[in-house]
């Protein structure tokens, strides 16, 4: 599975032309890629790469315009899905990240992106931005042991990809990898039925967006921050009868099922979906 295949070239010659880092580089304790989960019993495991820019030994943070790093997965382990996450989905004015780009590989996978190449849209100093999220597979029941969970590493991709923060200044900075996965309380916001762009509002691109998702073009990756808005009859599946139904409610047709389009709430459906990273949720 690929998704926006090619950007990585782009990336990669616009982080040459900034300077990337060199092998020696020093981690620098501004920036700190970390793992969180809300359930590490889950089987598939679901995890959010985060970013952390904070004041360090070498003063304040600077503010931030992309990152690229490698995931490294002990195998039988696999990659079920992977996107963009919270604050990279919305970055820029509601849009995601101008480039973006993922890669799978038998080893594990890659991740890189530039928020917006005009400078306009970047992570401030002093920021928590999840931006990403993957869903995986211990190849077995259960939950993933504790050995195979996803590690940061720099020696994963053709070619391989660094481990880098870009500042706005220019250049890249390596930054510090939190180790483990941390566990987090489950998030208490929710979502709106059928908000699938997660724009905060219904309309004809979310009926674009649940197509989308339903039936992604050959080896791209949709972005899809909150499977269960993309569900809109709450059938537990995304299909065609989705961007029905909300065709149907732009007209005026039946309502959705709770939490409805007007509110925000969470899905007491028992299915595969699930709403990891709501956004625009009141």
């Amino acid at each position: 599975m690929r998704a926006h295949n090619g950007i990585f070239v782009l990336f990669f010659v616009w982080i040459c032309l900034l300077g990337a880092p060199s092998v020696a580089a020093a981690q620098d304790d501004r920036y700190v890629l970390s793992t969180v989960t809300y359930d590490l019993s889950a089987s598939p495991l679901e995890v959010i790469h985060r970013l952390t820019t904070q004041s360090g030994t070498l003063g304040a943070a600077e503010a931030t315009n992309g990152l690229s790093f490698g995931i490294c997965l002990s195998a039988p382990s696999s990659v079920l899905q992977l996107e963009l996450g919270t604050t990279a989905s919305t970055i820029n004015d509601g849009f995601p990240a101008g480039f973006w780009g993922f890669q799978l590989y038998p080893e594990g996978y890659t991740v890189g992106m530039v928020y917006d190449l005009l400078g306009n849209h970047v992570l401030a100093p002093d920021s928590i931005a999840d931006v990403a999220w993957a869903r995986i597979d211990a190849g077995a029941p259960g939950a993933l042991p504790s050995n195979a969970y996803p590690q940061y590493c720099d020696t994963v991709g053709t070619p391989l990809v660094e481990l880098c923060v870009v500042a706005v200044g220019g250049g890249c900075r390596v930054p510090v990898i939190a180790s483990g996965i941390t566990q987090l309380p489950p998030p208490t916001t929710g979502f709106t039925r059928g908000d699938c762009y997660g724009d905060g509002v219904r309309n004809f691109i979310d009926i674009v967006s649940v197509l989308l998702a339903a039936f992604p073009p050959p080896g791209a990756q949709p972005v899809l921050g909150c499977a269960d808005a993309c569900d809109v009859n709450d059938d537990g599946s995304l299909n065609v009868v989705d961007a029905v139904a909300l065709l149907n409610f732009l007209f005026g047709v039946p309502p959705v099922p709770v939490p409805g389009p007007q509110d925000c709430g969470t899905d007491s459906t028992v299915d595969t979906l699930d709403c990891l990273v709501a956004i625009n949720c009141p």
